[in-house]
């Protein structure tokens, strides 16, 4: 069966919106950590990736990969890969081996991904608008790193 995800997990699909984040946002089929892609890089991080709680942005068989994180178990943190703000879980010491030994680079700023507008997921943060009241557009919003 084809897979249907973002090219590059990037922004959302034209005509999204927040409803349709159950078809793109999962939980019951996210990586479940302790693996590594066939990748030097990866394979010779200080530790093993830790499980993803949320995984997407893509149908569920398409984001259950170990860059396909969302959000991360306790102790661990996404060490962002793709411009929709997915990556893998890492523990500090594995995010310190990427980001400062290694220096892994993509060509993008990872600071400014966007991540889904999905409410009422563990991992949106509401921000609200300016009146104070919660804002329900659907809009990307920029994931705090």
């Amino acid at each position: 069966e084809q897979c249907t995800r973002p090219l590059s997990h990037g922004p959302p699909p034209d005509g999204w919106t927040s409803d349709d984040c159950d078809d793109y946002v999962h939980e019951e089929t996210c990586f479940d950590g302790n693996s590594w892609p066939n990748d030097e890089v990866y394979r010779n991080a200080p530790s093993m990736p830790g499980k993803c709680v949320h995984c997407g942005h893509g149908d569920k068989q398409c984001t259950n990969n170990a860059h396909d994180c969302l959000s991360c178990e306790d102790g661990y943190e996404i060490f962002v890969t793709f411009k929709d703000c997915s990556g893998f879980c890492v523990d500090a010491e594995t995010m310190y081996y990427f980001t400062d030994i290694v220096n892994i680079e993509f060509p993008w700023d990872t600071e400014q991904c966007k991540l889904w507008n999905c409410p009422g997921s563990s991992w949106w943060e509401d921000e609200g608008d300016d009146n104070g009241e919660d804002n329900d557009e659907d809009e990307q919003c920029t994931r705090p790193l």
